[in-house]
């Protein structure tokens, strides 16, 4: 299985700093806690940038801003052990390039900024072998151009199959023992 957490930003250009998410049901909405995804085969994940919702009060934004807006994104994306990326369908204006391990990314928009839940497009994995996906790099662009790194983070991970075998038995030990109790 995969675990997707939500990436955040440290930023001091952004009045809430961006995050990227993986949305399960593919409608922007971030996950409350960690997302688990199966393994064993093609998957999907739904990636998206959310950008706090306050809009620029002050200045042009894209130049001298002072809101939430990010008007531009570029990150890579890699992926460790024996997992692949197999193809990405970008929304909008991101464009990219695609390796089976590495995808790099640009977007956003350079006149009016993104606010708000913005959907970056649809990676799809081999998600067969232990490995993880990581924000390898990258860096944002806020309101007053201020250029922001992104924080190095691990997106997802494939645990070793016994890993996912022994807490499924885990998981029926203590649900068994609990229905025993109850029983007696």
């Amino acid at each position: 299985m995969f675990v997707l957490a939500s990436l955040f930003w440290a930023s001091a250009g952004f009045a809430v700093p961006p995050t990227i998410f993986h949305s399960p049901a593919n409608d922007g909405v971030p996950p409350t806690g960690a997302v688990v995804v199966s393994t064993g085969g093609t998957r999907t994940l739904h990636l998206f940038m959310a950008t706090g919702t306050v809009p620029s009060s002050t200045g042009v934004v894209c130049e001298d801003g002072n809101g939430d807006e990010v008007c531009a994104i570029e990150g890579q994306i890699a992926i460790t052990g024996g997992s692949s990326l197999l193809d990405f369908t970008p929304n909008g204006d991101v464009v990219f390039s695609l390796s089976s391990e590495l995808l790099r990314f640009n977007g956003g928009d350079p006149i009016a900024g993104d606010l708000g839940s913005v959907k970056l497009g649809d990676l799809r994995i081999d998600a067969i072998e232990p490995g993880a996906i990581e924000l390898a790099s990258g860096a944002s662009v806020a309101a007053n151009l201020a250029l922001e790194g992104l924080a190095v983070a691990t997106l997802t991970t494939v645990p070793e199959p016994d890993a996912v075998i022994s807490s499924a038995v885990a998981i029926g030990l203590v649900l068994f023992s609990r229905l025993a109790r109850r029983r007696d």
